[in-house]
């Protein structure tokens, strides 16, 4: 999926990301178009409930609504920023939920941990991220989905899996690290 063909209505990819940051509707509703689907996917692998996904999905184009303003088109495409959003918030409320309340957390996206991903062109971002993650160990892939698709904190594997935290912990570093390094991602230190 690319910005410049997302609807048509916007001759390449720089007049689209003009166009969304200059607050135009049809620039929001080709986004929409074009990455809902994949949006609300994301969400409710996450959730594993419709509502909550919609709701996960919302915030997140609201928020990139609100702060579009902010986004720097050197930094990554707005696609990719958005499918980083929906996947913070739909964590934030599967993790709510877990602790007992029923809403999705209030708190702002840190923008700065979003940089990274956004960089990756969201059209090969999918199947990237896909093949990096199936390649790694068994079990460093089992702490990755468990902290990336359901949400669980480093104790939370811990208990699942019946090793220590530590060891979750050390899983999860070396697991992004060949991740980042799988999709060609530098970490800015």
């Amino acid at each position: 999926m690319t910005a410049s063909g997302l609807d048509g209505s916007f001759p390449g990819r720089d007049a689209f990301v003009a166009a969304l940051v200059a607050r135009d509707p049809r620039a929001l509703a080709a986004l929409y178009d074009a990455c809902a689907a994949r949006a609300y996917g994301l969400a409710l692998r996450i959730l594993r409930d419709e509502h909550a996904a919609a709701d996960a999905v919302h915030d997140a184009f609201l928020w990139l609504w609100e702060h579009i303003d902010r986004f720097d088109a050197a930094r990554g495409a707005p696609e990719a920023l958005l499918l980083t959003i929906v996947h913070r918030r739909a964590v934030d409320a599967a993790r709510s939920r877990r602790n007992g309340r029923a809403s999705l957390a209030a708190e702002p996206v840190d923008e700065s941990a979003l940089v990274e991903l956004a960089r990756i062109d969201a059209s090969d971002l999918h199947e990237a991220v896909r093949r990096a993650v199936r390649d790694l160990p068994a079990d460093q892939r089992v702490a990755l989905e468990l902290a990336y698709f359901r949400g669980f904190a480093a104790r939370e594997i811990a208990e699942a899996l019946h090793i220590p935290e530590g060891t979750v912990r050390s899983r999860l570093r070396l697991a992004l690290a060949k991740v980042r390094a799988a999709l060609g991602v530098e970490v800015e230190r």
